[in-house]
């Protein structure tokens, strides 16, 4: 973590657009500031966008040649667990910030796909999740300080559990989770219009 609980994306990450509070250079170790007159740092758009774009991509792919019907006899199985861990996380650990939100996000989420939109595919997402861990394990480890001198991505740790897998916060695992979720499903419900209002 940075100087003074700052929690956030390093200088490294947010690739230019930079000005220091006491001048105009950015010193290793210290926060700076966004200069206002420039737009989104390009290391977050790229990031928020590339990655699910990169995600959903894997998935339509292995769903393309891989028989994954077998998956949802776990449906059931994925969305308790998660529930229920997350439900515990949100109850005990109310007071971090990153946790709360996460564990309430997920519970959200599963609950609405599995009983609302009554979406079949949770347990394939699962199980493609899964698959990505590599990637995930690759890119995340560097962004949360893996191989590095300091982190690219800067946690406070008062707002997370501080349970790491190397460098990484559980909490990104489950985060990561409910993104692709979101990703993959509205994916497959965008195609469908589409393809629907096509046929018409």
């Amino acid at each position: 973590m940075a100087e003074g609980g700052y929690a956030g994306f390093g200088a490294f990450y947010l690739l230019g657009c930079m000005v220091h509070r006491n001048g105009g250079v950015v010193v290793p170790g210290q926060v700076p500031d966004r200069n206002p007159n420039c737009g989104p740092a390009a290391g977050r758009v790229a990031f928020f966008l590339c990655i699910p774009f990169a995600c959903v991509f894997t998935y339509y792919c292995l769903d393309k040649f891989f028989d994954f019907s077998w998956a949802t006899a776990v449906n059931n199985l994925v969305v308790f667990v998660f529930t229920t861990v997350c439900a515990l996380a949100a109850l005990l650990e109310h007071g971090r910030v990153y946790t709360l939100v996460t564990a309430l996000t997920t519970t959200a989420t599963l609950l609405y796909l599995h009983f609302g939109a009554r979406w079949p595919r949770i347990g394939q997402a699962f199980f493609v999740y899964l698959l990505l861990m590599p990637g995930f394990f690759a890119v995340n480890g560097v962004l949360t300080g893996t191989g590095l001198a300091a982190p690219v991505v800067n946690y406070n740790p008062t707002d997370l559990l501080n349970l790491r897998v190397l460098t990484i916060p559980v909490e990104d695992f489950v985060y990561g989770f409910t993104q692709f979720l979101l990703n993959v499903y509205f994916f497959e419900k965008f195609a469908k219009r589409e393809s629907g209002s096509v046929a018409g």
